[in-house]
């Protein structure tokens, strides 16, 4: 029996029509960026891309190419406040992505290029908060790779007079207990200080301190699922340099500090019934646009099967409709969370097996 015309045409799009593919990932942050800088970038990128695109096919294929790419990057946006773009360009789609995420520069002119695969690219600064905490003291930093910057310093001070005065009498005859209460007091304190800092940046977060303080600290943090590492000893005179070769460790295998964080993620987010697991139920999320952040399994794609032909216009028969293009059922999904302002993260194989490979935390 002769197959239906309608596959026959999809079959002849995704061998020849679907080819040259472009894909162009960028920082562009005209926020932070003169827009001088940002046109010299963007004119030297549609230069690259020219060359590859006239160097690898004929001047009948490569052209139509060219002159989308040209036309989606003369009609950029400079006033987002995102910080990376990233292009797909063939002679059947054109699509741009704004991101709100540091993405590394690639250009691509290869069709197999996934929208999946951006997770590669992005910029991996190692970032992380270091809370060093003291009977008397504490100090935040923020971590960039071997960078640290003092973010915030706190000192206890002791009988404050905000503590009022129907206190008096247990600082008189127990001195001991009004000293503990304080410290207690002031331990809430920076863990209200954490969390405003954890609103902005979600990091993973290092607490440095005496036994008896971290233990007095991870009773009344409500940031646990952030906290990956308790690291015990004195840390009251520590410098920059000091701080930079305690964490040489943990940075040298971040990408099992990196799994940690998220499944802590993962798992609070499960006991705030905010966590949708495997591949259908995060499809599902997104298309009522619960979108906050898509973890997988970082092979979990490459066991996907045949891609499928995606029409987001639903249209019947109009195959050669520029909507349509080849993706599998992860990419999809990562297209939709991008759409929706939302970031993606790789976990180590087999880390996610009990959660079906893929969950969505949805936001709040």
């Amino acid at each position: 029996m002769n197959r239906p015309k309608s596959i026959r045409r999809i079959e002849r799009i995704a061998s020849v029509e679907y080819m040259p593919a472009v894909s162009i990932v960028l920082p562009f942050s005209p926020v932070t960026m003169l827009k001088q800088e940002l046109d010299f970038r963007i004119k030297n990128v549609t230069a690259k891309v020219e060359s590859m695109l006239i160097k690898e096919y004929t001047s009948q294929r490569a052209m139509p190419v060219i002159y989308k790419l040209k036309n989606v990057l003369r009609n950029l946006n400079y006033f987002t406040h995102k910080k990376s773009i990233a292009i797909f360009v063939s002679p059947l789609i054109e699509k741009v992505f704004y991101l709100e995420i540091d993405m590394v520069e690639k250009i691509s002119i290869n069709p197999g290029f996934k929208i999946a695969d951006l997770v590669d690219l992005k910029k991996d600064k190692k970032e992380h908060f270091i809370l060093i905490l003291s009977d008397h003291f504490s100090r935040m930093f923020q971590g960039s790779n071997n960078e640290l910057r003092l973010v915030k310093s706190n000192t206890l001070i002791e009988n404050d007079e905000s503590e009022g005065k129907g206190n008096e009498h247990v600082s008189s005859f127990f001195p001991g207990v009004q000293k503990g209460l304080n410290l207690e007091r002031f331990l809430n304190q920076m863990d209200v200080g954490l969390s405003i800092m954890l609103k902005s940046y979600q990091l993973p977060v290092f607490a440095l301190g005496s036994k008896k303080i971290l233990d007095q600290f991870k009773k009344i943090t409500k940031n646990e699922e952030f906290i990956v590492e308790y690291i015990e000893g004195n840390y009251d005179i520590a410098t920059g340099c000091d701080l930079v070769n305690v964490m040489k460790h943990f940075l040298d295998n971040w990408y099992m500090i990196k799994d940690r964080f998220l499944m802590n993620i993962i798992e609070k987010s499960k006991l705030r019934k905010r966590l949708a697991t495997g591949l259908s139920d995060a499809k599902n999320a997104t298309r009522e646009n619960k979108a906050d952040l898509l973890i997988m399994e970082r092979n979990y794609g490459s066991s996907m099967k045949t891609s499928e032909i995606y029409n987001s216009s639903k249209k019947e028969n109009d195959f050669f409709n520029p909507v349509y293009y080849i993706k599998d059922e992860l990419d999809e999904l990562v297209e939709k969370i991008f759409e929706n302002g939302g970031d993606v993260e790789f976990v180590s194989d087999g880390v996610l097996s009990n959660y079906g490979h893929v969950v969505l935390i949805e936001p709040c």
